[in-house]
């Protein structure tokens, strides 16, 4: 049986793979930590009906997940990105949610969220080169 198992390294994965070994890891989450109570969670910027940016992100285990966040050129300096936030995080308290988090390598960004009240628990230098990715978090509970 042993010898009917391989590794295979591709830089070209099938398709499905991201999803089936996310749904192994959620699976063993799952068992460990309860059921994962996922949603998506998204605020579009539109003009003219037309989507030119917005926040995309999640809520799952009383946590607020920003993963994208764009604001249009033309619109940046007029808080937008602030509006946004607040959007979000109003949602996810309704959603039962204590905190968010987010990372960035982006030095503008980074003082934006500190401006918005997020904290830096963590961070890579070098990465990718010659730039920094931090990691923040808020919690709402304080």
């Amino acid at each position: 049986m042993a010898n009917s198992v391989e590794l295979v390294l591709t830089d070209q994965p099938p398709p499905g793979m991201h999803e089936l070994v996310g749904q192994g890891i959620s699976a063993a989450n799952e068992a460990r930590m309860g059921v994962n109570d996922r949603r998506p969670l998204a605020i579009m910027i539109q003009e003219n009906g037309v989507l030119i940016g917005g926040l995309c992100g999640r809520t799952s285990w009383r946590r607020l997940t920003v993963e994208l966040l764009c604001v249009p050129e033309k619109l940046r300096g007029r808080g937008m990105g602030a509006k946004l936030l607040a959007l979000a995080e109003s949602e996810a308290k309704k959603r039962g949610c204590i905190g968010a988090w987010l990372e960035t390598f982006s030095p503008d960004a980074h003082r934006f969220y500190l401006r918005q009240g997020f904290k830096t628990f963590g961070e890579i230098a070098d990465y990718p080169p010659g730039n920094t990715r931090y990691f923040l978090s808020k919690d709402w509970r304080a």
